[in-house]
């Protein structure tokens, strides 16, 4: 028989009860225990814990600014859009970014499910968040439980593939980070002596991979979790001296003019005002756009429905302020902003070079690239955790290939090796495409917004196609009127508009001095501009005249760089954000019909969670409990 536990009883007062069995009050020790069966501990996710449970609420902090690390984020893909209005343009687009993150994470949090396992089945209410379902496996369950019992299994396999590749690609990206900046220090070191080449990025790129799956792997319990909080010290407290010294340092700082409101003359593109300006919200979305990273560890905490809910809006609240006064800082240091964009390839990294404009001394621009790069490498020991642990709850629920060698997990190292090794190689071989691409980067890290944020939409889409109806109203809940579906609705609406425009081809500033241009017919583009730009809340009128000059200067003046809409597309200029949108889901639908259909029988959350009018799935004592107890025990 299985011994279904209530939640809201705590460890204290599990201990007053003195009739309950010796089994009965050792398993119900604490929050992370659903049910018992046969000795069994079934946690959120339906199976028996594997991994062990060593983030506490420091540790967990830890993770969450370190893999966010907003500010270098922000700082480190500048590249994205420099040319998109120049610090105008950064400031503003960030801005842009965490109001509509504001509507996705509203929407998540109303979505993770808010149900309690009790003795007497489901009951409909619990905290909110994540915390209501802490599992590794994160979007790829809430989209599960969104689309209810008939839907449900099909749905939660497409949010679970998307989710996963895209945080490969954001794992790949911010390796490429982090492997720019390592290259940069040595070229700042020996300036004259030294030429950086794309596969001297590559090789550190291999370099710091390796380094971190090593430690992920072999050292799990003891070096992985403070590398998290030497992560959290150095994007807090470095955070703070980079951004004083590049703010008092300067012998000369850029006008307020320059920084607030100079975006059309800093408009390079070759789109319209506007376009442009949605187009550079992308790197305000790469600063930000990690809200799910530390659910994927919610089966290595001890306390994941109390804690969860509070580290993932210290992450979201600190990080974007962190972002927003970096961004500041560097436009004010900025003296010569053609200089960021020089010709040559994307491998090249620009904030150096502002480093080097603030301070006037190569030592103090080693000194901030050298807080950069250790902050960046504990990041991608925790992403690389957070992309592990994806694949690793797609392959014990048999979602993916070789299910069973993906599964498996080094209980000693509380690591599942298999699936961080394949990890590891999948992100060796991403690594490579920008020795063949130099806009390989804009790419992977446009592929890690548009992935995450589409498998986010997937959850958000069945839970309205399903009128609201499986997610039982908690502590946060934005009831079954018009808020709930207004909130939900404009969240997969900016999801929609900005993965469509981080599709559209960039800026590839191949010369800054390229042959005049004359000026094309916009109307198209025009068009949507207008469209977009009365939508949107510009809270400066100045500079929402600045969109409308630089729309008015595209139509009537040539441009000095190539048009980004120019054709035809070559290899280097192409964005491939929307061939690796449709591959992703093509794979996924391939393996979906070769596989799925017939020998994937869904996660195990299903039975867990999943009801309808008549049944109660988490109630049965002798169906799915039980079935998934026997599963893990043998």
């Amino acid at each position: 028989m299985a011994t279904v536990r209530d939640h809201d009883a705590t460890p204290a007062s599990h201990d007053k009860k003195q009739k309950q069995s010796p089994e009965v009050r050792a398993v119900l020790r604490d929050e992370i225990v659903v049910a018992v069966e046969g000795g069994v501990e079934i946690n959120a996710a339906g199976h028996r814990d594997q991994l062990k449970r060593q983030y506490n609420l420091w540790a967990l902090t830890g993770a969450a600014l370190t893999i966010d690390n907003a500010w270098a984020a922000l700082g480190s893909s500048i590249t994205v859009s420099i040319a998109n209005g120049g610090p105008t343009g950064i400031i503003y687009e960030l801005i842009v970014a965490m109001f509509y993150y504001t509507f996705i994470g509203l929407s998540l949090a109303e979505v993770s499910p808010n149900l309690r396992i009790s003795s007497k089945g489901v009951s409909r209410e619990d905290e909110q968040l994540a915390s209501s379902v802490p599992t590794a496996g994160g979007v790829y369950h809430w989209a599960t439980i969104a689309a209810g019992p008939r839907w449900g299994r099909a749905t939660g396999f497409f949010a679970g593939w998307i989710n996963f590749y895209g945080w490969i690609f954001g794992l790949a990206s911010l390796l490429q980070v982090t492997a720019n900046v390592a290259v940069q220090m040595y070229a700042t070191q020996r300036r004259d002596a030294y030429a950086p080449a794309a596969w001297h990025v590559y090789v550190a790129y291999v370099l710091l991979l390796w380094l971190g799956a090593a430690c992920v792997v072999l050292a799990n319990r003891r070096v992985v979790p403070g590398t998290q909080h030497a992560g959290m010290l150095l994007v807090v407290v470095g955070g703070i001296v980079t951004i004083v010294v590049v703010a008092a340092m300067p012998r000369q700082h850029a006008s307020n003019k320059f920084v607030w409101a100079s975006f059309g003359e800093n408009n390079l593109t070759g789109w319209p005002g506007g376009v442009a300006f949605l187009l550079g919200v992308l790197n305000g979305a790469f600063t930000i756009g990690t809200p799910d990273a530390i659910t994927h560890l919610a089966e290595e905490l001890p306390h994941p429905r109390r804690d969860l809910p509070k580290v993932i809006g210290l992450q979201i609240g600190l990080g974007g302020l962190y972002a927003l006064v970096f961004a500041i800082a560097l436009g004010y240091a900025i003296t010569d902003l053609s200089v960021l964009i020089e010709p040559g390839n994307l491998n090249t990294y620009p904030l150096a070079i502002i480093y080097e404009q603030a301070t006037g001394s190569a030592g103090a621009t080693l000194g901030l690239l050298l807080i950069l790069l250790l902050s960046t490498a504990c990041c991608n020991v925790g992403t690389l955790l957070t992309c592990s642990r994806t694949y690793w709850a797609l392959a014990r629920d048999g979602a993916v290939p070789f299910s069973r060698v993906f599964a498996r997990v080094d209980e000693g190292r509380s690591c599942p090796v298999p699936a961080t090794l394949f990890v590891g190689v999948v992100a060796t071989g991403l690594g490579a495409i920008a020795l063949g691409s130099g806009a390989a980067f804009l790419d992977l890290s446009g592929s890690f917004i548009i992935l995450t944020t589409a498998s986010y939409a997937i959850p958000l889409v069945a839970n309205m196609a399903t009128g609201r109806r499986y997610f039982p109203a908690g502590p946060f809940h934005m009831g079954r009127g018009w808020v709930g579906w207004v909130v939900n609705g404009l969240a997969v609406l900016f999801i929609v508009l900005f993965d469509v425009l981080f599709c559209f081809r960039g800026c590839i500033l191949l010369t800054s001095r390229g042959p005049s241009c004359p000026a094309r017919p916009l109307t198209l583009y025009r068009g949507n501009a207008s469209f977009v730009l009365s939508f949107l809340p510009f809270p400066l009128s100045s500079l929402k005249n600045a969109f409308l000059d630089g729309l008015r200067t595209m139509l009537t003046t040539p441009c000095h760089v190539p048009p980004a809409f120019a054709i035809p597309t070559t290899t280097e200029t192409m964005n491939y954000n929307s061939v690796i949108l449709v591959g992703v889901v093509a794979l996924s639908a391939i393996w979906w019909f070769v596989h799925a259909t017939r020998h994937y029988p869904g996660p195990k959350v299903m039975r867990l969670y999943i009801h309808n009018d008549a049944v109660y799935l988490g109630q049965s004592q002798d169906g799915a409990l039980s079935s998934a107890a026997a599963e893990e025990k043998a």
